[in-house]
C-alpha cells in the first residue's frame, strides 16, 4: 500500500472508533466529503484492502512484452558491459 492509502486507512479507522467525524477525516485525507463517503463505504465493506488502488500489481498496458524486454537487456549487457 502507498503512503496515501495508509493515511486513509488510519483516518477511517479513527472514524470507525468515533475519534473523528467523517467530515474531519475528509480534510485529513484531502478529499471532498462525497469522496470520503465513498471511501468510508468501501472501507466498511472490504476493510483496509478495499482502499488499495484497483490497478496496483497489474502490468501496464504500455509495457513491453517480457520476451522483448529480455532481448533488449541481453543486448545492452553484451554491448555495454566491461570496464570503462
Amino acid at each position: 500500500m502507498s503512503k496515501r492509502e495508509l493515511g486513509r486507512v488510519e483516518a477511517l479507522a479513527r472514524v470507525r472508533s468515533k475519534q473523528l467525524r467523517l467530515v474531519d477525516a475528509a480534510r485529513l485525507m484531502r478529499v471532498c466529503y462525497r469522496q470520503a463517503k465513498r471511501l468510508w463505504k468501501r472501507y466498511r465493506e472490504e476493510g483496509a484492502a478495499g482502499l488499495k488502488h484497483r490497478s496496483a500489481g497489474r502490468r501496464s498496458h504500455h509495457a513491453y512484452e517480457p520476451k522483448y524486454r529480455g532481448k533488449v537487456l541481453r543486448l545492452v549487457r553484451e554491448k555495454y558491459s566491461g570496464p570503462v
